[in-house]
């Protein structure tokens, strides 16, 4: 969960509660994974000069390096199980994933509407 944030605030700075509407899950669940991830230096909290109740969510070169580790593992990963495919599956594939990442994000399940549910 961590990780998925880290990526939506490498794309650009994001309040809090901007972050938790991006993830969908509770301001209190966002608020505890950001505590976390300062906790482990892998983003600041940078106060807004305009609002000093509001604090935009930086990056931090930790928090860079975990991001592309976490990417370089899913590619290691992916290309071990693509390497079983033919051409012909392959090919299937590049049409189909991007289909099936689109269905993901509009219908995207958040951790809390799982324990809801449960």
């Amino acid at each position: 969960m961590q990780t998925r944030a880290l990526f939506f605030l490498l794309e650009r700075p994001l309040t809090t509660s901007e972050l938790a509407r991006k993830r969908k899950i509770s301001m209190q669940s966002a608020s505890v994974l950001v505590q976390n991830m300062v906790e482990r230096g892998w983003v600041t909290r940078t106060p807004d000069p305009n609002d000093r109740r509001r604090s935009t969510l930086d990056v931090t070169p930790e928090g860079m390096a975990r991001a592309e580790q976490a990417k370089a593992y899913a590619t290691r990963y992916l290309a071990e199980l693509l390497s079983d495919l033919s051409p012909e599956e392959i090919s299937a594939a590049e049409v189909f994933l991007p289909a099936l990442k689109k269905l993901i994000m509009k219908h995207y399940v958040t951790d809390d509407e799982l324990d809801e549910s449960a």
